[in-house]
């Protein structure tokens, strides 16, 4: 076997060896000249059968050299006879058969009495201690390794003894659990675990039969008290109970099946306790050659027991500072990997979690975050079958559900062996990811003031059954760094978020100081009576109505003042009409002349409202503050739109998607920014005569409402808008109200499509204007935009025919049903749809080029699809 120096260590490693074998050099020469004093100091040995006295080989080789024999019982260690008196008044009905106290090796009286001769044989032994004391050093000096010391140990104390097999039972630290993971010279290809450590402690002061983990109950065993003054203590191995003698034939089969030796299942063997000073407890298992060399075997290892103990106490305590200089060197790359990415909340999780996975071996880990205001745990990254680069968007957990949950809730952690047989598992997560998880170590994440910050969960871990307690120390210690980690990274956003926030203030009041209104301006409209919304057109309270033809401008401000009064917000809520003017002027202005998303679309977007909360379904399902929110939500909902997506702004990392993104809706969320900045602006917080309770409510509902002109959001509440429907709207319900008011919202938002078919042609060029500029934009950055963006490649009639058909018809559709006076609004849609699709078909019969805007602008081509509608409508009937 090839042995492996290290010149430093091997240096510093034998002097403490030295040293720390000093004391059992020392208690040997102690115990020698006490054993001449005394007669009888002998070992213990658990047998099934009880010797009187020492055996004939050794009385025969000690009379050889004219020793003195000393009487068996002669003097016994105080401990040893309240041992054996404990023993022997167990009762035998207990279940537990505890073999007797034997002496076996005899003790000799003062060198004195030997002759010349004897003399001359009791130095060649002194030598020969020597030599195997020394060589005992040298391998531990040699194999700091544990796998490779118990390796070379094992051979050398086969060499000595003549024993087939030759193993340790070694308690592990971590677990806290008895194993053997080195056979001989074969290091096993699975550790053998013979049970819980008490199994071993048990099994040296009650004797074999007390080898079984459930004999022991729930009562707590404690190594054996150490003692210079204790005789070697030994067990045989027939006399252990079934189940540990099945591991020890496992252990012994690993190597006779490598020897090609059937294993023997009357192995005759024997367990002798191994403690040094320090408290290391382990036992030796040697397999004797057979019956007759077993006491021979056990003479000649029972005075190295104190130095083999120490010395594998040494090679431990060695492997131990080296692990922990391992993890400390884990811990320190961890916390420089954390620390430099608290920037990124997104990248800071990705780290921590593959940290976490390094520390313990898990396969994968999450971390879930707290959202106070859902009570939910998000898990913003999720890995996804253990790969480093997959990651789903978004898990989120109700604080009352799974693990996590419930380590969220109490604030302790738990550690789950098989997650499919506990209460608290939540499977929905493995059903949605299609991981397979076995065992559970789940920890709380807390701050300095103990708050909860987030909870990690470690899957399946790596080459055990189960986490063990020395992971959840570990796992104890990372969620420190973790919670000073994620809180730093929360602050730093706060500040990044405060500085951007400024910079858009400032942004907003440089807009402000070139935009500013007059006073002449408002008191335009604070002279004059408000005039009656049918002053600007006959048909100004009807569905079918273009509000857009009513002019620009002023008109807009007039108008928005006329349904202001009309709705009765003015009267009911004490609006000053000062206020008013100043408001809707700076929210005119707020608007950017971009072609679709400006303030023309605004005041059709309020225009459509105002008709919708004159019905008196509306008036019954909504209450006041609520239709008040509606209306100047949809005045206000697109505020300084930039005539870009939200997707833009998140790929082109814009000022507002770095302030908004980790909330999402960016450009909604801009746009109720922008709201609120005017509410606070002087003279233009129009609910200022409203109690404290009514004004947030307001701004709540303006918030929700502008958030759900977000397509993405609307598509994730379709299905729950669809069971309101369904179901029945019900007034007493909260959440219908939220799902009416953004049903609502939407339908506002796209209520073009519910006009004529001109006016549908001239607002989807407006649209698509935006749409190719954005494309155009993307191109430059050398991007390649979607096909609805690319004026190259867009087909305006196919994709309006896929938008009705996938959100506008469904919205409206949704909407006559809960209102029926407003049906007439779907009709017009589903007319217009036509007009798109014949539209296409004349497109594709005539040849002509599908791509660009002109099209829509041809008189000739709409004067073709008007038509042929008249002529299908005409055969129809």
């Amino acid at each position: 076997m090839k042995i492996f120096h290290i010149q430093h260590s091997t240096t510093a490693f034998s002097r403490a060896a030295n040293w720390l074998c000093c004391g059992v050099r020392r208690h040997a020469d102690d115990t020698e000249r006490r054993s001449r004093r005394s007669a009888g100091d002998g070992g213990v040995c658990f047998n099934s059968t009880v010797s009187g006295g020492a055996s004939p080989q050794t009385t025969a080789a000690c009379q050889q050299h004219g020793r003195k024999i000393s009487p068996i019982g002669g003097t016994q260690p105080a401990e040893l006879l309240a041992m054996r008196r404990k023993l022997e008044a167990t009762p035998a009905g207990n279940g537990v058969h505890c073999a007797k106290v034997v002496y076996r090796l005899a003790s000799f009286d003062s060198s004195s009495d030997l002759d010349p001769e004897s003399r001359k044989h009791s130095a060649v032994d002194d030598q020969h201690h020597q030599l195997l004391f020394e060589q005992l050093l040298d391998i531990a000096a040699e194999n700091p390794d544990m796998i490779h010391f118990q390796q070379v140990l094992n051979k050398w104390i086969r060499s000595q003894t003549g024993s087939r097999v030759v193993a340790f039972l070694l308690i592990s630290r971590e677990c806290n659990a008895c194993f053997c993971q080195v056979c001989g010279d074969e290091l096993l290809k699975e550790a053998v675990n013979c049970g819980d450590a008490s199994v071993l402690y048990r099994l040296f002061l009650l004797g074999g039969s007390a080898g079984s983990s459930e004999e022991t109950g729930k009562e707590i065993i404690l190594p054996p008290t150490y003692s210079p003054d204790t005789p070697p203590i030994f067990v045989d191995t027939k006399t252990l109970n079934e189940a540990f003698r099945e591991k020890v034939q496992r252990i012994a089969a690993s190597v006779d099946k490598t020897e090609g030796k059937p294993p023997n299942d009357s192995l005759c063997g024997t367990i002798a306790l191994l403690q040094a000073r320090c408290g290391f407890v382990a036992g030796l298992l040697m397999i004797h050659q057979n019956e007759r060399t077993k006491d021979t075997e056990r003479q000649v290892i029972a005075p190295h027991l104190h130095m083999i103990a120490t010395l594998l106490s040494i090679v431990a305590n060695v492997e131990e500072q080296k692990r922990l200089a391992r993890q400390s060197q884990i811990f320190l790359s961890m916390a420089q990997n954390v620390f430099s990415s608290l920037q990124d909340m997104n990248l800071l999780v990705r780290n921590i979690t593959k940290e976490a996975k390094t520390l313990v071996h898990a396969e994968t880990c999450s971390l879930f975050l707290l959202d106070k205001e859902h009570s939910e745990l998000v898990a913003e990254v999720f890995e996804k079958n253990g790969t480093s680069d997959e990651y789903l968007t978004e898990i989120r957990m109700p604080l009352s559900q799974g693990i996590v949950g419930h380590v969220a809730s109490t604030g302790q952690m738990m550690n789950v062996s098989d997650v499919y047989n506990h209460p608290y598992f939540y499977p929905k997560v493995d059903e949605r990811t299609g991981f397979v998880t076995r065992n559970i170590l789940c920890f709380p994440i807390k701050d300095s003031s103990g708050n909860l910050v987030g909870v990690a969960e470690l899957c399946n871990k790596i080459g055990k059954q189960a986490f063990t307690r020395h992971d959840e120390q570990i796992a104890t210690t990372f969620a420190v760094y973790c919670a000073i980690s994620i809180s730093h990274c929360l602050l730093y956003r706060k500040l990044q978020e405060a500085h951007r926030r400024s910079h858009m203030a400032a942004e907003l009041l440089v807009q402000g100081s070139t935009l500013s209104i007059a006073p002449e301006d408002i008191l335009r409209f604070t002279v004059r009576d408000i005039p009656a919304s049918t002053s600007f057109h006959a048909d100004f309270t009807q569905f079918f109505f273009v509000p857009r033809s009513i002019g620009t401008g002023d008109t807009y401000i007039e108008a928005s003042l006329s349904m202001f009064k009309e709705l009765g917000f003015i009267e009911r809520f004490r609006l000053r009409r000062r206020t008013l003017a100043r408001f809707l002027l700076m929210v005119q202005k707020g608007y950017r002349d971009v072609p679709y998303h400006n303030w023309s679309h605004a005041f059709a977007v309020g225009h459509f409202c105002y008709l919708l909360v004159r019905t008196a379904a509306v008036r019954n399902a909504l209450t006041e503050l609520e239709r008040l929110s509606l209306f100047v939500a949809c005045l206000c909902h697109d505020i300084d739109h930039r005539g870009t997506t939200n997707a833009f702004q998140l790929q082109s990392k814009t000022p507002l998607a770095q302030l908004y993104s980790s909330e999402g809706s960016v450009l909604e969320r801009h746009h109720f920014a922008q709201t609120v900045s005017i509410l606070n602006m002087e003279e233009c917080n129009i609910f200022d005569q409203l109690t404290r309770q009514q004004y947030q409510i307001v701004l709540d509902n303006i918030r929700e409402i502008i958030l759900a002109t977000d397509i993405a959001a609307h598509l994730r509440k379709v299905d729950r808008i669809k069971k309101m429907v369904e179901d029945g709207y019900d007034r007493a319900s909260n959440e219908h109200h939220y799902l009416l008011m953004c049903l609502l919202m939407t339908a506002a938002d796209l209520s073009d499509q519910s006009k004529d078919f001109r006016n549908s042609k001239a607002i989807a060029e407006n649209i698509y204007k935006e749409f190719f500029s954005q494309g155009d934009l993307e191109k430059q950055m050398g991007n390649r935009p979607l096909e609805m963006m690319d004026r190259d490649r867009a087909c305006v009639p196919k994709i309006q025919l896929e938008f009705m058909d996938t959100v506008a018809l469904p919205v409206f559709d949704y909407v006559s049903r809960i209102l029926p006076d407003v049906r007439g609004t779907y009709n017009a849609i589903v007319l217009n749809r036509r007009c798109w699709q014949v539209l296409d078909q004349i497109l594709k019969e005539e040849g002509l080029p599908r791509g660009g805007l002109d099209y829509l602008r041809n008189a000739d081509l709409e004067e073709k699809v008007m038509k042929r509608i008249a002529e299908s409508d005409e055969q129809q009937r």
